[in-house]
């Protein structure tokens, strides 16, 4: 059985769980494509149970909607890339 690692000990990391129930997800973007509409599904499907946290790595102009209640953490600045 695998130990549980104290969330304290990363708790300056943004993709850790703050709260009990949460469950973090990585995507590139939320570009116009299926696995983040998958993603979006998912989270609505499972949510109030459980809670989304969505990182996302890049910042594109065109991307899908986000629920309220899923916590989106970006971890580009505030550009955003224009090729795609």
């Amino acid at each position: 059985m695998l130990s549980k690692i104290p969330t304290s000990d990363f708790s300056g990391l943004p993709f850790i769980g703050t709260e009990e129930n949460e469950l973090t997800v990585v995507l590139n973007s939320l570009a116009l494509g299926g696995v983040e509409k998958i993603v979006l599904n998912w989270a609505t499907r499972i949510y109030p149970k459980w809670k989304v946290h969505i990182i996302l790595l890049w910042n594109i102009k065109e991307e899908y909607l986000v629920p309220d209640f899923v916590r989106v953490t970006r971890l580009e600045t505030d550009e955003i890339l224009s090729i795609f």
